[in-house]
């Protein structure tokens, strides 16, 4: 019995090594995603921006093409004011003008938004792009740990797996059924017994108990807890406790 709780003693030490490469299994592929999208929206924020740019600028060279058409058109009107013959004639050509100078400060007042737009992109793409340069080592370097932990936690979640089998075949299947049923419910199936004191739930078992658990001839469990008991002097360096 004393091989039969060593064994479940190795084996528990497994389980919490498994337990915690099951976490990280769990865990990090989550936070990879979290540093990669990070990332990818600042990329993205800059790649937006960076298009606003380009079609503000050719919106604002349509305007200045539109200024410069419209200015050309008001110049020939005015022109012919010196050509025409009658009132009729003068009012219109006034009207015409006039329509002209709207249109021209119209676009004007377009082009001096987009003027605007283009100054505040240009301060957008400055501050992402800053972010940017110093978050994206930052990021890619977390990244980079990050999966070489996954990879390592992989590595030893099959290792240690391979080890609880080579274990488990040291086990009869009844103590395997007791020991999984108490790992289920309390994580730590195994714990010593230290002053008859289950270092499980710290609570007093009862004097024939602890008696019958320094025997070793049989698996004991904790009436209160219904942990699997070890003696404490026994294997002191190797049963957790809770």
């Amino acid at each position: 019995m004393r091989e039969v709780l060593n064994a479940l003693a190795k084996l528990q030490e497994i389980d919490l090594g498994l337990r915690t490469h099951e976490e990280n299994l769990s865990t990090y592929p989550k936070e990879i995603d979290r540093h990669q999208k990070e990332l990818e929206q600042l990329e993205q924020s800059l790649a937006q921006l960076q298009e606003e740019l380009k079609t503000s600028n050719t919106e604002r060279g349509k305007c200045e093409r539109g200024l410069e058409e419209n200015g050309e058109a008001i110049k020939k009107l005015e022109a012919r004011l010196f050509v025409i013959k009658t009132h009729r004639e003068y009012e219109a050509l006034e009207k015409e003008i006039a329509e002209a100078k709207k249109s021209g400060a119209s676009i004007e007042s377009e082009m001096l938004a987009h003027m605007e737009s283009i100054e505040s992109l240009q301060s957008k793409i400055e501050s992402v792009s800053e972010e940017l340069s110093v978050k994206e080592p930052e990021l890619k370097a977390k990244i980079e740990e990050l999966e070489g932990g996954l990879g390592e936690s992989k590595s030893e979640y099959e290792r240690g797996m391979v080890e609880k089998a080579k274990i488990a075949q040291r086990l009869s299947p009844a103590v395997l059924n007791v020991y999984e049923r108490v790992r289920s419910k309390n994580c730590v199936a195994v714990v010593a017994v230290k002053g008859s004191v289950c270092q499980g739930c710290y609570m007093n078992i009862p004097p024939q108990l602890y008696n019958e658990v320094l025997t070793k001839m049989r698996l004991h469990q904790c009436p209160n807890c219904n942990r699997i008991l070890f003696h404490y002097e026994e294997k002191e360096e190797q049963i957790a406790t809770a």
